[in-house]
């Protein structure tokens, strides 16, 4: 890896090499024990504090986080805000499939992103603006020999060759609006870091691949990618590379997409089948719901697109099933759950209160039976189902 960088300062690199030995100690031992017994060693007080801080980052973390960058330095805002490795390998994959050759990842991080661009693209340039969390940066992607590492505001630097660029904006600022008010800079893409019209100037001349939160919409034809990661949306994904509508479910280690096609919009159903069908968040997000009913041929129920029903059960990863035991009125909700030992209530379609509702059946939550509320022929209606297992 070409880089301009620094070594890491001592004290952090000794905490490195020591944080195995730590993470070990602390499966047994508290941290005030782990501190004293290697402050007894002779380990230097500030190293066991630095070692420590990265223990505790990694029992925060997402264990398929870690275990696909092992041996990673973190921080506490670089993890809260590094893409999680499997979207980080779909936003590669669709830089690569557009033929690019040399990426700039303008917001690198720690470089969760920077190292899956570097498994699938050929050149990879990765800037940092804060030297502290670019030493990290450097650090953990030492073995990506394709990567160079440039520390500066992305907004002022140019790479005339390269041919693509990646961006995932800072959308948290603590400033306030000139009435004073606190406004939510994701709100206001002039406020993100870089700023939306920064992002658009690299566009005009080049491959752009951007990573927005999930409320945001793509510039006109612009290809947008909506991710759900084990069924909770996430992100927009957006680039000039192509155009499109797409809803990116990823599951564990299974990524399946689906493209908006020419369906016309399925029927709306007039009575609730065998099966209901809980639909992931992306293909709601991107407006999907009734080309997956039209194709499955199931109906769409509820007026939040989130519900088909139907009487197959297709397995599929992006659909989550229940099989349908009755339906009733709201008002009889007490008595047809009585006997359950408990019950999950699904009530997004609905405008009934959720915490009204479970002080009024009193009982705990469950996984196995739910309570569906939603809507056929304009009626609100319950339905008892049961939840098929993976």
């Amino acid at each position: 890896m070409t880089s301009a960088l620094p070594a890491l300062p001592p004290q952090v690199e000794q905490a490195a090499q020591l944080l195995p030995e730590v993470t070990r100690l602390l499966e047994s031992n508290s941290e005030l024990s782990v501190n004293t017994m290697l402050r007894a060693q002779g380990h230097d007080p500030e190293v066991i504090r630095s070692a420590l801080e990265q223990a505790a980052l990694l029992r925060k973390a997402d264990a398929s986080w870690i275990n696909a960058r092992p041996g990673w330095l973190l921080t506490r805002d670089g993890l809260e805000q590094a893409t999680h490795p499997s979207v980080a390998d779909f936003h590669a994959g669709v830089v690569a499939a557009a033929g690019v050759t040399h990426v700039v990842d303008l917001t690198a991080g720690l470089g969760s992103d920077a190292v899956a661009l570097a498994r699938q693209v050929p050149k990879v340039t990765a800037v940092e603006q804060d030297p502290s969390t670019a030493e990290l940066l450097a650090f953990n992607l030492t073995s990506a020999t394709n990567v160079t590492i440039s520390i500066g505001n992305s907004s002022r630097l140019e790479f005339p060759d390269a041919d693509g660029f990646f961006v995932d904006p800072a959308r948290r600022s603590g400033t306030r609006s000139a009435d004073g008010s606190r406004a939510l800079p994701e709100r206001d893409p002039e406020r993100w870091s870089p700023p939306l019209s920064e992002v658009l100037r690299r566009a005009e001349g080049s491959l752009v691949f951007m990573k927005a939160a999930p409320a945001f919409n793509a510039p006109q034809r612009w290809a947008q990618y909506f991710i759900s990661r084990n069924g909770n949306l996430i992100e927009s994904f957006c680039t000039n590379a192509s155009t499109g509508n797409h809803a990116v479910t990823i599951d564990s280690d299974l990524t399946t997409v689906i493209t908006q096609e020419n369906f016309s919009d399925a029927p709306a159903g007039t009575k609730i089948g065998e099966f209901m069908f809980e639909v992931d968040p992306a293909i709601i997000r991107a407006s999907l719901t009734g080309q997956i009913a039209q194709s499955l041929g199931l109906e769409v129920v509820g007026g939040s697109g989130m519900w088909l029903t139907g009487s197959v059960a297709p397995v599929l990863p992006y659909l989550r099933n229940y099989k349908v035991l009755e339906t009733f009125p709201l008002r009889e909700l007490k008595a047809h759950v009585q006997s359950l030992p408990g019950v999950a209530l699904k009530t997004k379609d609905s405008r009934v209160d959720i915490d009204t509702l479970r002080k009024k059946i009193k009982k705990p939550d469950s996984n196995e039976w739910t309570v569906i509320f939603t809507s056929v022929a304009g009626e609100e209606i319950c339905v008892l189902a049961q939840r098929a297992p993976k």
